[in-house]
């Protein structure tokens, strides 16, 4: 019989899922006659029918959490002005999501054999285990890029709730071994904060050093492939002019940004003539929500993004994990912005950039287009030399896998 594996893109936007299905290309390759089939929410699912993947026939019963976290993003005055989301309210108000999917996977757990679980930062399983909410028959691998959660305001209501979240991740990395949770961390030990969960709370980084299998990172594509710009452009059938690339991934969070781009690049034309701007809106932003001028080309979608930042000679991005790691890889030089209040793109992101000595850090609320138009002219011809770091995650990450299923 063959073997089955029940996966789970659970992240919002799209970073997780691209590289859920580098994994699952890895395990194909390693594992014949293997069958993975997905549970995931949009824009995750439409990636994945994209890419021929097979998708639960109950998927329809996935709560997604993508449209929740948009609806929080704070909004006052004019639509997309505001870029900040409070991702401590998305985590309280996403519990009832939590609630119906572990119903739902109980449900499909109880009916239907797999040889394995595999969730890409599906907490709900996790605390559901700790509870006995749910019953697991096959082995239960979860992925992670972070260890516990951050206070990002004053409120001391948030800092309880922060608090209280913390000590259940304690708790599951104390009360679930290594038979019950194969823990998988996309990255690197140092990425781990070396700070206590919480007061009284034990250490973050020498709880999970024994305990979660650090594999490095995750890439849909071979940076050596793309170190040559003039092919990669050729191919895109771009010209030689300087390139600016300016993405905010697979929600509508990064709107305000966007805007903000397209109101720097007329005062970058007159110092640089000639240069060209590409907005790559994703699949959650309409092009009617932007307005363009000469020397910009907007693109609503682009399924393989890392060929138009192999292409360009400086990105502006947020602060996502995966397209920053993309432009390490690929080494640019970049600008992001950490989305105001999201304390994992803030306080998890941003110091293991800071560590790579890759991008430059910028606030949104504090950045005029002028100062975003200097930045731009100042960093466009910057020589990078970012350290050589770890990219066979989907390798090391079936490695491991492979051992459990064998089991």
């Amino acid at each position: 019989m063959n073997k089955q594996i029940l996966f789970i893109s659970g992240s919002v936007g799209l970073g997780h899922v691209v590289r859920d299905l580098e994994i699952a290309k890895e395990l194909r390759s390693q594992i014949p006659d293997l069958e993975i089939i997905w549970l995931a929410g949009e824009p995750a699912l439409s990636f994945l029918k994209e890419h021929g993947e097979t998708i639960h026939t109950k998927n329809n019963r996935w709560n997604a959490d993508t449209d929740l976290l948009e609806s929080i993003n704070r909004i006052s005055g004019k639509k997309g002005k505001i870029f900040y989301t409070n991702l401590i309210e998305f985590v309280i108000k996403t519990r009832s999501f939590w609630t119906d999917n572990i119903k739902l996977l109980d449900e499909i757990m109880e009916k239907e054999r797999y040889d394995l679980l595999l969730g890409d930062e599906t907490f709900e399983i996790s605390l559901a285990l700790i509870h006995k909410a749910i019953r697991i028959k096959p082995f239960f691998a979860m992925i992670f890029d972070f260890v516990g959660i951050e206070v990002t305001t004053k409120s001391l209501v948030e800092k309880a709730i922060v608090y209280k979240i913390n000590y259940d991740w304690a708790r599951i990395n104390k009360k679930l071994p290594p038979k019950v949770i194969t823990r998988i961390f996309i990255g690197e030990l140092d990425d781990v904060p070396d700070k206590r969960f919480g007061l009284l709370l034990p250490n973050r980084k020498e709880s999970t050093k024994n305990k979660y299998n650090f594999v490095g990172y995750v890439l849909p594509f071979n940076p050596e492939n793309y170190m040559h710009k003039d092919e990669i452009r050729k191919k895109l059938k771009l010209d030689n002019n300087l390139l600016i690339v300016c993405s905010v991934g697979g929600t509508s969070i990064g709107l305000p940004l966007l805007k903000l781009c397209c109101e720097t690049f007329p005062l970058v034309k007159k110092k640089i003539p000639g240069i060209i701007m590409i907005l790559v809106a994703g699949p959650r932003i309409s092009s009617n929500d932007l307005n363009t001028s000469e020397g910009i080309i907007l693109k609503e979608y682009v399924p393989q993004l890392y060929e138009y930042l192999a292409a360009c000679d400086l990105a502006i991005v947020q602060g996502g994990s995966t397209t920053t790691l993309e432009l390490v890889a690929l080494k640019k030089p970049f600008i992001y912005f950490p989305v105001e209040g999201h304390f994992e793109q803030q306080l998890h992101v941003a110091p293991r950039l800071e560590r790579f000595n890759a991008g430059l850090k910028m606030q949104f609320s504090k950045t005029t287009p002028a100062i975003l138009a200097e930045k731009i002219i100042s960093n466009i011809h910057k020589q990078v030399n970012y350290p050589s770091i770890p990219f066979d995650g989907a390798k090391n990450t079936v490695k491991i896998l492979r051992e459990i299923i064998g089991n």
